[in-house]
């Protein structure tokens, strides 16, 4: 074993913060550790055994990773009904100062879906920042909305219930009604943010390199199109974005727990290059 584990809580705005510390036994110069953004709901609980195995090869190569649960979120205090944009971000910066108090001298943000527009939004304000790696990200929160919307009519459909409408719940939210999503109660500032969230607004103040992994379910598939049109004109207009097509499952959002090795070996052939 190359790492040891250890969990902490950190005072936090609203409530304590459950944190998980990967640490190598030996420690790289290069001072890293990855800070996870993590996806929203139940896509968080899906990516918990990625995270895992990532931190396992990342420690072998002498960096750390450290996971925050965000308030209302995981093993944190608070209910999910008190997540909002402001406590999501906030884990991130407590994180930040964690890994610098921790000894690590530069911050790897990894964000995943909808944890990577949060990323996007905190990435100025970490002064050690090294860079952002992206799993699946989600370019607008509306977007990563609307499926879960989706998913939750769907739901509703095979329960023979009255399943609503997506401008329905949107409505609703907007009249200042809790939202339940897949047993997570969303609560009307959180949705009206998450609406608003787009990597359009935050990514000029982005300086870092992105290293965006998109998943295809086989070599046949294509990235969507809205991503491959903003990947094109965000480089255009010279951002330092490199993007890989990997081919793995949607490990974000099965009901099992499924693995995407190529996920991993892909993030980790990028951190051997920053060591």
């Amino acid at each position: 074993m190359s790492y040891s584990i250890s969990a902490s809580y950190l005072p936090g705005q609203h409530g304590r913060l459950f944190t998980l510390h990967y640490q190598p036994d030996r420690p790289a110069e290069s001072g890293i550790c990855i800070l996870v953004s993590p996806p929203l709901g139940e896509e968080m609980n899906r990516c918990r055994y990625m995270c895992n195995l990532l931190a396992q090869e990342a420690t072998g190569l002498g960096m750390g990773l450290l996971n925050i649960d965000p308030f209302g979120t995981g093993d944190s205090e608070g209910l999910y009904r008190q997540t909002n944009w402001q406590t999501l971000e906030e884990a991130l910066l407590l994180g930040a100062d964690k890994a610098k108090s921790l000894g690590y001298h530069r911050v790897i943000l990894l964000g995943i879906r909808v944890g990577a527009l949060v990323a996007m939004d905190v990435a100025p304000r970490i002064p050690n920042l090294h860079s952002l790696i992206f799993w699946q990200p989600s370019i607008s929160g509306q977007s990563a909305l609307t499926q879960l919307l989706r998913i939750k009519l769907a739901a509703s459909l095979g329960r023979s219930e009255d399943a609503g409408s997506i401008k329905q719940f949107e409505q609703m939210s907007s009249e200042g009604q809790m939202i339940e999503i897949s047993g997570y109660e969303v609560s009307p500032e959180h949705f009206q943010s998450l609406k608003q969230a787009h990597f359009e607004q935050s990514i000029d103040a982005v300086e870092q390199p992105i290293y965006w992994l998109t998943t295809l379910a086989s070599a046949e598939r294509k990235p969507p199109r809205a991503e491959s049109q903003f990947l094109e004109k965000w480089v255009g207009n010279g951002k330092k974005i490199e993007h890989f097509e990997v081919i793995a499952p949607p490990f974000w959002q099965v009901h099992e727990r499924t693995l995407a090795p190529t996920v991993i070996e892909q993030t980790v052939t990028l951190l051997k290059e920053m060591n």
